[in-house]
């Protein structure tokens, strides 16, 4: 291949029962030139095997280094100027590539461009609400300060590489929300483009490091408190760090809360979904309080209540 215009970096750790698809996702790109690599992070499981079944892979096995050491191995063995990191349960829509460049080539300077998602249960069978937050403020970095990852999904950007290799790429250290706080750190020095195509698809499974809403919290609430250690003259993100603060609980608060509401729907683990209305009462009450009258609001209309 002559040098490739995008590398496609797939991490992979005991997840090869979905690698395939993200494989797949990632070789039926429109866009010509793109390089993948595989990045198996010490699985204990095949994932070499399932690599072999495609063509032109590069597969570099590795102990495990977390989420970010995988990324930034596959970050090194590229030889492309634009980057995008795809989790091996994820999946890319075929025009990911091509939509992804041609925004992040609007703006020259901007570090990447991120689009739209969609959710996908543990078989693959995809949703149908599409997920997307728009740049709404000039400043990326206090707006993702203050009301949390407005990117999303990971695998919904397409990064200059230039711009990762500028701030050092993943945080080895963080094993948990390692994107939003790279986000972060870009964002200080870049601009973020943002487009409402859907690009990527997202599967939710009880594996997946999201599922534990509380650990992942704490994880965001420790990005935070980085940032406010790292400050810097001239900049005064006090109050910003605070909303962000507030944003995090709320928004884990109403996650908690309406996924303990659908376990007693289902009736389910009452007991555990009794202790978790609780946690989500605790950490924000004004999210389950919302969650409430929402639902009764819509109930009154006619419209569907906590399952939406």
């Amino acid at each position: 291949m002559a040098k490739p215009i995008c590398t496609i970096v797939i991490p992979v750790y005991n997840q090869a029962r979905f690698l395939g698809e993200a494989l797949s996702s990632a070789v039926g790109q429109t866009e010509q030139g793109v390089e993948i690599i595989v990045i198996d992070n010490g699985s204990n499981d095949d994932a070499a095997a399932v690599t072999d079944r495609f063509p032109r892979m590069q597969y570099i096995r590795q102990e495990n280094r977390g989420p970010s050491g995988a990324r930034n191995r596959g970050l090194a063995a590229s030889n492309a100027p634009f980057v995008v990191f795809l989790d091996a349960d994820d999946r890319l829509m075929p025009d990911a590539i091509s939509t992804g460049l041609s925004h992040l080539s609007t703006v020259s300077q901007a570090a990447l461009a991120y689009g739209a998602f969609r959710k996908m249960d543990v078989a693959g069978a995809p949703g149908t609400r599409v997920l997307f937050r728009p740049k709404v403020w000039d400043d990326d970095y206090r707006a993702l300060l203050r009301v949390g990852n407005f990117v999303g999904m990971l695998g919904t950007a397409i990064f200059r590489r230039s711009a990762l290799d500028a701030v050092g790429g993943f945080d080895e250290a963080l094993r948990l929300s390692e994107d939003y706080e790279l986000f972060l750190r870009l964002a200080r020095k870049f601009p973020f483009v943002s487009y409402p195509s859907l690009v990527a698809e997202y599967r939710q499974h009880s594996t997946s490091s999201s599922a534990n809403r509380i650990k992942m919290l704490h994880a965001c609430e420790a990005v935070l408190d980085m940032q406010a250690a790292a400050g810097g003259p001239g900049l005064d993100i006090k109050n910003d760090l605070s909303a962000g603060r507030r944003w995090w609980r709320r928004y884990y608060a109403n996650e908690i809360f309406r996924a303990a509401v659908a376990r007693m729907i289902a009736g389910n683990d009452r007991r555990a979904a009794l202790s978790d209305i609780g946690s989500a009462f605790a950490i924000a009450p004004s999210a389950p309080l919302k969650a409430l009258v929402t639902a009764a609001t819509a109930r009154t209309k006619g419209l569907v209540g906590l399952r939406s």
